[in-house]
């Protein structure tokens, strides 16, 4: 967030590089898969708007939450994710409110909406019939749009959890 710290997944974990000096520091400990106990793809990787930490989701579904500043897990907010089928679901995309008090994070064809602050979950988004591919909150934090493999963009309210809006143009769309 200040243009001066990049953060890089390299295969089940994190580094931190310091643009200015160019020295590296890792932050996260190389994460295991939760179900087959073998190192796990790291997918996504976000700061926070604040600075002051970075949101992980990885293959197997789970969100954790690392401090930028000591390099120590803050808060696991989901260790592996089943859905109704108990199928395990692939994480595939995590961002932040604005204010760094909520988490989104896309696992199968739901979003995941995290309070930051206590790591409880808050709502889960369901509509989508694929993959969801991103999301992205608007800037008062009352609304969070995704995107999906099935084709559409929704719009989803986040107090009442209710889809508002329900886009369809295609495979391969973003939002932000």
């Amino acid at each position: 967030p200040n243009g001066k710290t990049l953060a890089i997944a390299i295969k089940n974990q994190v580094r931190l590089v310091d643009l200015q000096t160019r020295t590296e520091v890792q932050i996260s400990r190389p994460v295991q898969d939760s179900n087959l106990q073998r190192p796990n793809r790291i997918l996504s990787v976000v700061f926070s708007p604040d600075g002051l930490h970075l949101a992980i989701s990885t293959r197997d579904g789970s969100f954790t939450i690392w401090s930028v500043q000591s390099g120590e897990l803050s808060l696991e907010l989901c260790h592996g994710f089943e859905n109704d089928e108990n199928e395990n679901l692939t994480a595939s995309f995590t961002t932040y409110r604005r204010d760094s008090r909520q988490l989104a994070g896309c696992i199968g064809n739901m979003i995941v909406v995290w309070d930051t602050t206590d790591g409880s979950r808050q709502r889960v988004l369901k509509g989508h019939s694929s993959l969801v591919t991103c999301a992205a909150f608007t800037p008062d934090g009352n609304r969070l749009a995704s995107a999906s493999e099935d084709g559409t963009i929704r719009i989803w309210d986040l107090v009442t959890g209710q889809e508002l809006i329900k886009l369809k143009e295609g495979v391969g769309m973003r939002v932000a």
